[in-house]
């Protein structure tokens, strides 16, 4: 990708999410971080649980309100979006598409139902039909028959249902979409055909990704560019190519990582010679 050509649909400047602020068990969930995600790209963003990534997703679809830093979207400062049109726009631009299929679904609706909510809100259809017409195109886009479309969520499995939460996502034509470890809870088998759908969509519909995960081969996979997040700090943020080839940061997370678990081992096993506990424990460059 030509980024001297490309234009910048995201600006993070010195993002920052606190919970609890003035408390004593105040947290620094994100911590002054700061990156760009052109048009077009899928920009990966990894770390290990608890390092920042779902917040700073959540923060940049404003499901929270930042503590301080700004965030520009398609050239307006999302924090001044003071009309109800200029909100409404804003969510219907950019969606989310969430971790977990089972919970992000509401059971007691149909399938056409949750899918043509965004459609509902943003007045999209001009009739019922037209309204079925555009559920029914939506599940074949994402690879479900369109006639799921009368059937609940809990009839589905796991890989189903994260196609319908994409349909979701999709009804509104947005422009840009944060994938909040869409895969995690997925089988094995089923994750490679969802990333494989999104990198389809992506071509097809021009979309923008900000893609949240902890398994560095897949981000890699997906990914343009990746930022790598601990402890609410943004450690790195190169190509993917570079990523692999030159971890810098990357490879110190791992390195602190191990030897965190290290330390955990002695103190509970009372042993001063840890490796012995770990001894087929590998780090392979390909997970770095």
């Amino acid at each position: 990708m030509d980024y001297s050509k490309a234009r910048k649909i995201l600006e993070v400047s010195h993002l920052k999410q606190y919970f609890n602020v003035g408390k004593p068990n105040e947290v620094h969930a994100v911590d002054d971080i700061s990156f760009d995600v052109y048009e077009g790209e899928t920009f990966g963003l990894v770390g290990e649980s608890g390092s920042g990534k779902t917040t700073t997703g959540r923060a940049i679809i404003h499901l929270y309100e930042p503590t301080d830093g700004e965030i520009t979207f398609d050239g307006q400062d999302v924090s001044k979006l003071n009309t109800k049109e200029k909100q409404q726009h804003f969510r219907r631009e950019m969606q989310m598409i969430f971790q977990d299929p089972y919970a992000s679904l509401n059971p007691r609706m149909k399938v056409k139902d949750i899918v043509a909510e965004g459609i509902d809100i943003n007045h999209l259809a001009t009739s019922k039909e037209d309204r079925a017409k555009q559920v029914e195109d939506l599940l074949e886009t994402v690879g479900l028959n369109k006639d799921h479309s009368s059937r609940y969520p809990h009839e589905f499995s796991g890989g189903q249902r994260q196609r319908i939460g994409i349909a979701r996502a999709l009804a509104v034509q947005p422009q840009f979409i944060i994938a909040d470890e869409p895969i995690s809870a997925l089988d094995v088998s089923i994750q490679a055909q969802v990333v494989n759908l999104l990198k389809k969509l992506q071509r097809e519909k021009n979309l923008t990704y900000l893609f949240i995960a902890h398994d560095l081969s897949m981000v890699k996979y997906i990914s343009d560019r990746i930022g790598v997040m601990h402890y609410g700090r943004m450690l790195e943020i190169a190509s993917s190519d570079e990523i692999y080839a030159h971890p810098c940061m990357t490879t110190q997370l791992v390195y602190y990582l191990l030897c965190q678990c290290l330390i955990q081992i002695m103190n509970e096993h009372g042993c001063k010679k840890p490796m012995m506990l770990v001894k087929n424990l590998m780090v392979r460059k390909e997970n770095l």
